[in-house]
């Protein structure tokens, strides 16, 4: 199991620009480093952000064993 930080985990949005702002550890910058907008960030979480990037689901159990064969005669 992955246990993140809540930090690590959320993307900020620039306004202006569009484009996702990671915070580096844990503070997010005061200005945008693509644009330099100094506007107030959107927070995005990832998990419903991009469905690929979820956790992924739990396998399948195993198929159950076939019986044994019949000894061979030599």
């Amino acid at each position: 199991m992955c246990f993140r930080p809540a930090e690590i985990s959320s993307k900020a949005i620039c306004p202006d620009c569009g484009k996702k702002i990671n915070p580096v550890a844990g503070v997010l910058p005061k200005k945008c480093p693509f644009c330099g907008s100094e506007g107030p960030f959107e927070m995005e979480d990832i998990a419903s952000a991009a469905p690929e990037m979820a956790a992924p689901a739990a396998p399948a159990a195993p198929a159950a064993p076939k019986a044994p064969g019949a000894p061979k005669a030599s």
